[in-house]
């Protein structure tokens, strides 16, 4: 994570993921990330910002996707995440049930399937 101290200063925190390939932001504090197999969510738990941070996301929930390479994530107005998984060659989101659920093929994709 990337911000600014109060003085002005760089401030720079960093974490590890495996592979982390997509990332988006809504309006509310929440960030998702794509990583190898796990599509990340995070919340920011600051009311505002202080002297020393201007936010604090904190990881609330992971959905395993598998290695199906989430890229390009935007989230929708009720707050669920939307990805393209380049190994399915879709635009996908997530429910309870499955590791993606597949909403838009490419009118040149004939059939789901694992071919990148």
């Amino acid at each position: 994570m990337i911000g600014c101290k109060s003085d002005g200063h760089l401030s720079i925190w960093e974490r590890s993921f495996p592979r982390p390939m997509g990332i988006a932001r809504n309006g509310s504090g929440t960030v998702w990330l794509g990583t190898q197999q796990h599509l990340w969510r995070f919340e920011n738990y600051m009311d505002g910002p202080d002297e020393k941070k201007d936010a604090l996301f904190v990881p609330i929930s992971s959905h395993l996707t598998g290695d199906v390479d989430v890229h390009d994530i935007q989230v929708a107005p009720d707050g669920s995440p939307y990805f393209v998984v380049t190994r399915f060659n879709c635009l996908a989101t997530i429910d309870d049930r499955h590791s993606f659920v597949p909403i838009q093929l490419p009118p040149f994709i004939d059939r789901l399937a694992a071919e990148d």
